[in-house]
């Protein structure tokens, strides 16, 4: 509830400059992907989960660090119309590379994990990556010009609001039950 008031109705109400809107929400979203990167971290380094949230924090800073460089730089080269919205599409196309990359490379290397814990780390940054893919056609659609990514983004939308707690919830209770 935070992230839709303070990047349009703070921004209104405080009159902040233009590019605060893009800022705060580069922030919402670095705040989603460490939720996401904390729980897997801190799966695969439990007991001293605590150790996670750095290194966390850390790589989910890479993507929009990423993303904005990418961006700027396109910029730069004299694409001038290029929105906010190509900026997320990078910040999207980025994350399914990290998530699937983690899942395939860091998550196997963990060979003292336990299989099932291993698995729910895999299948919560599959599931991430699955939002992350439907933004970015979704994103697609709409910088061709169809309406149809709009709606397309509702699914995505839900998965990350609505569903990602009760999943979580739904596959620890089965991968980290004793």
């Amino acid at each position: 509830l935070v992230d839709p008031v303070a990047t349009t109705t703070a921004v209104r109400v405080l009159e902040l400059s233009d590019a605060a809107p893009t800022g705060l929400g580069i922030f919402f979203v670095w705040l989603g992907d460490v939720r996401v990167l904390l729980l897997v971290f801190a799966v695969a380094a439990h007991p001293r989960w605590l150790r996670a949230l750095l290194p966390a924090a850390g790589i989910a800073a890479l993507v929009p660090a990423l993303a904005y460089a990418a961006y700027s730089s396109a910029a730069l080269e004299g694409s001038s119309s290029l929105g906010p919205r190509w900026l997320y599409l990078t910040h999207e196309a980025f994350f399914v590379v990290l998530a699937l990359g983690l899942r395939g490379i860091w998550l196997p290397e963990r060979s003292a994990l336990e299989p099932r814990v291993a698995r729910f780390g895999s299948e919560a940054l599959l599931y991430c990556a699955v939002y992350y893919a439907l933004w970015a056609l979704a994103d697609v659609l709409i910088l061709a010009g169809q309406d149809a990514g709009f709606a397309l983004r509702i699914l995505p939308n839900q998965l990350y609001y609505a569903f990602w707690v009760p999943f979580v919830w739904w596959r620890a209770r089965a991968a980290l039950a004793p």
